[in-house]
């Protein structure tokens, strides 16, 4: 129960990868001279592409007294920010609200040192606990949470999206795109 209670008071399973650039055989090709003016009108549109919406996917866990909802903002490849709600209640967890107070104030004190993570905890009632992280993976530095235990270490240019849900789906956190 420990092990699970200090799973919930980090984040879900994050994955990071690395980006490295593709090796290609093909010759360098000759670079063109611009193309002089013309008066014919331009067939380029003036605005560039619009970027891929942001999606979101929801992965949640219940279990022996303790939900988990995670949300993940990406752009497919990268998540791009992360909330997390945890729900304990305490009689069904086998904790005690001392316990979790402690463990919540320690888990305050790591995040609140860290750029682009937010962490907030409260008491419902007295068997009640929630605790929300948000992580803001464009602000927050990878080294960083990595030295907070947030993310494995190793080297990591930003989380994927892919490996993080899968890693989730391996440990039984079942995952579904948001609508």
């Amino acid at each position: 129960m420990k092990k699970l209670l200090l799973s919930c008071l980090t984040a879900l399973c994050l994955v990071g990868c690395t980006s490295a650039p593709t090796p290609t055989n093909k010759p360098e090709e000759p670079v063109n001279e611009p193309e002089q003016p013309t008066n014919e009108p331009s067939t380029t549109p003036d605005t560039e592409p619009e970027q891929e919406a942001v999606k979101k996917t929801v992965c949640a866990l219940n279990q022996e007294g303790v939900s988990v909802e995670t949300t993940f903002e990406h752009d497919g490849v990268k998540v791009l920010r992360q909330v997390n709600t945890n729900t304990i209640v305490l009689s069904k967890a086998g904790l005690n609200k001392e316990q979790i107070e402690e463990a919540a104030a320690n888990a305050n004190e790591t995040y609140s040192a860290i750029a682009g993570v937010t962490y907030s905890y409260e008491f419902k009632d007295d068997d009640t606990f929630v605790e929300t992280t948000t992580i803001d993976f464009t602000a927050a530095s990878i080294t960083d949470l990595q030295s907070a235990g947030i993310v494995e270490a190793g080297e990591a240019d930003y989380i994927g999206i892919k490996e993080t849900l899968e890693l989730n789906n391996q440990n039984g956190i079942e995952c579904k795109d948001a609508e």
